[in-house]
């Protein structure tokens, strides 16, 4: 990979897949998508990551890290780990602006991501990294603030080693915005995964087979909603329909 290179977070979900599109299709620069099996219940996400990292063939190199060490000891900290309590519904989800934080939020995660990939952008000499943080419409994730971005690239850019800038082009845009960006990129949002609940599957590295969300957390809530709102059904729900 050369040093024209940037680092996309790829998650599987919605945001990422377009940010993945986004990047490819703007800077026509070739891309390090880095994925992460953190312990998370949405193993699945990591199947749709591949599948979204692979549309761009040798444009898109495609990264994934396990971290699962992780999970035993923050998972008492959230609800979307192995061994978690319970993913919420979203009829049971607070979104007050004064939350501290939600039960779907994963201590320091994006940090954590945001650390990692640094350090292996300055190993691969590459200069730019970007994550798909926007407006949520709700509290509890600090970690997709323009606060957060700003105070992250404090550290990142005075190192004297390899600098480093950390961008979230779609920071202030809704889901639902993002979804008609994607929608205009041609994303295949069938194979985006951003229900909260999923149980556990094989390695992601072998064929993954798609499967119905719950549709009752507050991820899949969020997302039928931004579909709804741009008016146009989301790919997914004839997966559900066939449940």
């Amino acid at each position: 990979m050369n040093k024209d290179a940037v680092v996309v977070l790829l998650g599987g979900g919605v945001e990422s897949s377009t940010l993945l599109a986004h990047v490819i299709h703007t800077l026509s620069r070739p891309v390090l998508a880095i994925s992460f099996n953190y312990g998370q219940l949405a193993m699945q996400e990591l199947g749709c990551a591949k599948h979204q990292a692979e549309v761009y063939g040798e444009d898109c190199e495609h990264m994934l890290l396990d971290i699962t060490t992780l999970a035993e000891k923050i998972r008492a900290g959230t609800s979307i780990m192995q061994g978690s309590p319970a993913v919420p519904n979203a009829s049971d989800a607070v979104h007050d602006e004064g939350v501290v934080n939600s039960p779907t939020y994963v201590p320091y995660r994006n940090l954590i991501f945001l650390s990692i990939a640094a350090s292996i952008a300055e190993v691969r000499g590459i200069r730019d990294i970007f994550y798909g943080a926007h407006t949520c419409g709700f509290t509890g994730y600090w970690d997709c603030t323009e606060k957060f971005v700003s105070a992250v690239n404090e550290p990142m850019s005075v190192s004297p080693v390899w600098p480093v800038c950390v961008s979230a082009p779609f920071m202030g845009k809704s889901k639902a915005e993002i979804i008609q960006y994607g929608l205009d990129l041609s994303v295949d949002f069938l194979h985006t995964w951003s229900c909260y609940r999923e149980p556990l599957r094989p390695a992601w590295s072998r064929q993954y087979e798609l499967k119905p969300p719950c549709g009752t957390c507050d991820a899949c809530a969020s997302r039928f909603a931004a579909f709804k709102e741009v008016g146009v059904e989301d790919p997914i729900t004839c997966i559900r329909t066939q449940k």
